[in-house]
C-alpha cells in the first residue's frame, strides 16, 4: 500500500480562492487542502480536453455551527449527511463543492484525511505452532459470548469456518461494505454469507485479524492440531474498508478516514441496539501529526469509546526499528537530521517530514547520495514565504536529470509554539542510495517528524547540529489517542516445520532481547506531546490465523502458485461448500496480530462486567499484566503495562485475587472439563481440587483425584484450586456453572 501522498506543481485556482478567505483556508484539514488543488488541477485538464467529467466525491467529517440548518446547507452545496454524531456529520461531497462550503460561516470545520494503513509488519514469517501465547489460556468460564467484536479491516472472508459456531451457523452479525459507493450494510445471516467476502478480494489482512480475535476452534487434518482465537463465542461485526489507498473497486480514487468512522459509529450502533457490550478492533493506523489534523476524528473516537460497555483497541505501528522525531535547541543555529529510504518499509520509498518551525527561520532541502557527501541539488523555504502563502502551497525542483525531484512545502497551521510546515516529495520512488537532508536555520526551538508511513530519520555525522534525533515517538495514529487502547508486540517463537508448511523462518529477526520481549519492530512512545503508549502488549510475532479463501479461490492471485509466493499458509484440507480446497490458515507478524488478542481478552472481561470503560480496563490491564523486561519501571513507552494476561485479568475483575488460597495462574499441564455438573481436571492426577465462590467461602472440596461433583452448587462463576506435588499441575482457574 502507499500512503496517500496528494501533490500540486502550484497553487491553483481553488487554493487561490481559499488565498482570499483566510478563515474558510483554515477550516481545513492540510491533506484535503492538497486535494482540493489536485482536483482542480485535474478538472481544469480534463476542461481543456474537452471531455466530460464525473464530480469527484469523497467522505469528509464536518462541524457545524449549532445554529445551522444541515439540511438546507445540504441542498445548497449538493453533500449527502451520512452519519451523525453530537455535532460532527460525515459527509459525501464534491471535492469541487468544498471550497464554498468551507466559505459559509455555518461550516466551523472540514476534514478529509488519508485512509490508515494496516499494521502488517513486511518480515516473512515462519507457521507457529500456537496460536495465543504463554499466559493467554482461555479461561473455562469465559468466550466473550453475549459481547460484539468489531473488525474495522480490510480483507474480510465471510464464509471462514473460524467465523461459525458448532453448529455451523455464521457469527457475523453484522457486515459494512464501505468500499463500494453507496455503502452494503448486511445484518441477515443468509445475506452476509451470499455475499461470501468484502470487495477487495486480493486483501487477506482482515481475515487474519478476526482468526485471532473470535475464531472458532478449527483443527488441521493432517496433525489434529486445533486453533481457536481468544473470544470464539462472541459475536462478529466486520466494517470492511479501504487500507491501500489504491483499491481499484472503489469508485472514488481518495479514500479517506472517515470511512473507518462510519464502520465504528454502526457497529457500536449495532451493538447497542443488541443491549451487548462491543470492543473493535482497529490493526491500521498513520503517522502522528504535530499539526491538529484531525480533531473531529479524535473527537468522534473520543464520544464513541467513553460510553460504558464500549472500547477501541488499536495497534500501536511496526515502525520500532528507527528514529522519527529530531528537535533542534533554541540557542543553536542550525539543526537538522537525514532522511533515509529503505526497502522496509513496503509501502514505498518517499520523502515526506513534517516540520514545526519559527517565522524568522529558514528550512532547506538537500538531496545528497547515502554518505552525505555528494549533493544532487538543494533549495531552501523561508517560513515567512510559507506563511504569506496562508495555506497554499510552493514547490521546488531539486536536482537535474536522474537526480531531478520536486519537493512541495504546505504550510499547515500557526500554533503558540510555532509554525507547523508538511514537506512532501513528488510520487518517484526514491532510490535507497539517496537522502535528504532536512536543515532548519535561525533562533529558536525547531522540531522534525518523519512520516511513519515513509523513511526513518538518521544522524548526520559529517553536518554540525545534525545528531539531534533522538529515540521513540514512532506509536502511530490513532494509537497516540487517549481514548483507544493500544497495543505492541510481544516476540514469541513458535515454530513448526509440517507436511504442508511454508516459508523461511525469520523469528530471529524480530527479536530483541530474546523470546518474551518486544519485538523489535513494534512502534513504541511517547506520543508527540510526551504521554505514555502503547497502554499494553500481546503476542504478535509469527501468529496463525484465518486466512481468506478469496486469495485461495483466485479471486485475487491467478494462481494457486502465485498465492504460494506471496502468502505462507497452511492447507488445512477443508473442503468447502462448493468442493473446492480452503487453504485455511497463515501466518503473519505484526502489531496487527497482537491488537486482536488484546481485543479478544476485552471481550472475555465485558462478559464478565458489559459496563466496562475505557479506564476501567485500562485498570485491570495495569493490575494484571506481566511485566517481561525486569530492567524497566512500568508503565513504559515501550511495553506500557507488560504483557496481556486473560486469566489473571479476570482474577482481578471478579475479585478472585483477593482470596488468598487461589492461584494466580492456571496450571500448565491441565485441561479442564466441566461435563454437566461434574469438573475434570486432566493431567492432574490425585491432586486436591478446591471450589471457593467469588466472596472467598469454600464451597466444595475433594483429595486425591481429578473430579469433583458440583452438583449441589447453583449457577454462577466459581474459582477452582488444584494443588499437587508439582508447580506444572498447581494452579487455578474459572468457571460457569
Amino acid at each position: 500500500m502507499k500512503r496517500f501522498t496528494i501533490l500540486a506543481a502550484a497553487a491553483l485556482s481553488a487554493l487561490m480562492a481559499l488565498a482570499q478567505h483566510p478563515s474558510p483556508s483554515s477550516k481545513l484539514s492540510p491533506h484535503l487542502r492538497r486535494l482540493v488543488t489536485q482536483t482542480d488541477a485535474a478538472a481544469s485538464a480534463q476542461s481543456r480536453r474537452n471531455a466530460p467529467s464525473e464530480p469527484h466525491r469523497l467522505s469528509a467529517l464536518v462541524r457545524f455551527a449549532p445554529s445551522a440548518d444541515v439540511a438546507a446547507l445540504a441542498g445548497r452545496y449538493g453533500f449527502l449527511v451520512e452519519r451523525t454524531v453530537g455535532d460532527i456529520s460525515i459527509v459525501t461531497v464534491a471535492v469541487d463543492s468544498i471550497v464554498p462550503l468551507a466559505a459559509d460561516a455555518r461550516t466551523l470545520r472540514i476534514e478529509a484525511e488519508p485512509t490508515a494503513r494496516k499494521m502488517l509488519d513486511v518480515v516473512p514469517s515462519q507457521i507457529g505452532s500456537d496460536k495465543a501465547a504463554e499466559g493467554q489460556q482461555l479461561p473455562q468460564a469465559f468466550t466473550g459470548e453475549g459481547v460484539v467484536v468489531g473488525i474495522v479491516d480490510a480483507g474480510l472472508d465471510y464464509t471462514h469456518p473460524m467465523f461459525k459456531d458448532a453448529a455451523g451457523n455464521t457469527r457475523i452479525v453484522f457486515a459494512g461494505d464501505y468500499l463500494s459507493q453507496p455503502n452494503r450494510l448486511l445484518t441477515d445471516p443468509q445475506e452476509i454469507l451470499a455475499a461470501r467476502y468484502s470487495p477487495d478480494p486480493y486483501e487477506y489482512h482482515g481475515t487474519h485479524v478476526a482468526g485471532i480475535a473470535v475464531g472458532s476452534r478449527v483443527t488441521r487434518t493432517f496433525d489434529d492440531k486445533a486453533f481457536q482465537g481468544i473470544a470464539p463465542g462472541a459475536d462478529i461485526a466486520f466494517g470492511a474498508i479501504n487500507l491501500t489507498g489504491d483499491n481499484p473497486i472503489i469508485n472514488a480514487a481518495d479514500p479517506t478516514s472517515a470511512d473507518a468512522m462510519k464502520a465504528f459509529i454502526d457497529i457500536f450502533a449495532e451493538a447497542d441496539k443488541a443491549g451487548k457490550p462491543c470492543v473493535i478492533n482497529f490493526s491500521a493506523g498513520i503517522s502522528q501529526t504535530m499539526a491538529t489534523n484531525r480533531q473531529l476524528e479524535e473527537e468522534l473516537i473520543t464520544t464513541l469509546a467513553s460510553k460504558p460497555g464500549h472500547a477501541v483497541v488499536v495497534a500501536s505501528g511496526n515502525q520500532g526499528w528507527y528514529r522519527y522525531l529530531a528537535h533542534k535547541e533554541a540557542n543553536a543555529t542550525v539543526g537538522g537530521a537525514g532522511v533515509m529510504f529503505h526497502k522496509d518499509d513496503a509501502f514505498g520509498r518517499y520523502f515526506g517530514v513534517e516540520l514545526r518551525v519559527q517565522p524568522s527561520q529558514t528550512i532547506t532541502i538537500d538531496y545528497t547520495d547515502a554518505a552525505y557527501t555528494t549533493s544532487h541539488g538543494k533549495t531552501s523555504f523561508s517560513v515567512a514565504e510559507l506563511t504569506a502563502a496562508d495555506g497554499g502551497t510552493l514547490s521546488r525542483v531539486i536536482g537535474q536529470s536522474i537526480y531531478r525531484r520536486t519537493v512541495t512545502a504546505s504550510f499547515s497551521e500557526q500554533l503558540a509554539d510555532g509554525s507547523v510546515v508538511l514537506f512532501i516529495g513528488d510520487n518517484a520512488t526514491y532510490p535507497e542510495t539517496d537522502r535528504m537532508v532536512v536543515s532548519v536555520e535561525g533562533e529558536g526551538e525547531a522540531w522534525i517528524y518523519a512520516d511513519t508511513s515513509f523513511a526513518p530519520l538518521e544522524d548526520v555525522a559529517s553536518r554540525d547540529g545534525h545528531q539531534i534525533t533522538v529515540d521513540g515517538y514512532s506509536v502511530a495514529w490513532p494509537a497516540s489517542m487517549d481514548a483507544v487502547i493500544t497495543v505492541g508486540n510481544i516476540g514469541w517463537r513458535y515454530v513448526v516445520y509440517g507436511t504442508y508448511g511454508v516459508g523461511m523462518d525469520q523469528t530471529a529477526y524480530e527479536m530483541g532481547k530474546g523470546e518474551g520481549y518486544l519485538a523489535r519492530s513494534s512502534s513504541v512512545g511517547p506520543t508527540l506531546d510526551g504521554r505514555i503508549k502503547p497502554d499494553v502488549c500481546a503476542p504478535g510475532v509469527n501468529v496463525i490465523s484465518a486466512l481468506s479463501n478469496g486469495l485461495g479461490n483466485g479471486l485475487g492471485y491467478e494462481t494457486q502458485t502465485s498465492l504460494d509466493q506471496q502468502l505462507q499458509y497452511e492447507y488445512m484440507g477443508f473442503i468447502d461448500e462448493e468442493g473446492s480446497d480452503y487453504h485455511m490458515l497463515l501466518v503473519q507478524t505484526g502489531t496487527s496480530m497482537a491488537a486482536p488478542a488484546v481485543a479478544g481478552t476485552v471481550a472475555l472481561w465485558m462478559q464478565a462486567d458489559p459496563t466496562l470503560t475505557t479506564s476501567r480496563i485500562r485498570d485491570v490491564i495495569a493490575h494484571s499484566s506481566r511485566q517481561p523486561d525486569s530492567d524497566l519501571q512500568y508503565p513504559n513507552s515501550q511495553y506500557g503495562h507488560g504483557e496481556i494476561d486473560a486469566y489473571r485479568g479476570l482474577c482481578y475483575l471478579l475479585g478472585v485475587n483477593a482470596i488468598a488460597e487461589v492461584s494466580r495462574d492456571q496450571p500448565r499441564d491441565v485441561r479442564f472439563r466441566l461435563d454437566g455438573s461434574v469438573l475434570t481436571a486432566d493431567g492432574a492426577g490425585a491432586a486436591t481440587i478446591t471450589v471457593y465462590s467469588l466472596d472467598g467461602r469454600v464451597v466444595a472440596r475433594a483429595t486425591a483425584t481429578s473430579t469433583i461433583s458440583l452438583a449441589h452448587l447453583p449457577r454462577g462463576i466459581y474459582a477452582v484450586q488444584v494443588d499437587t506435588a508439582d508447580s506444572n499441575t498447581t494452579g487455578s482457574t474459572l468457571i460457569r456453572l
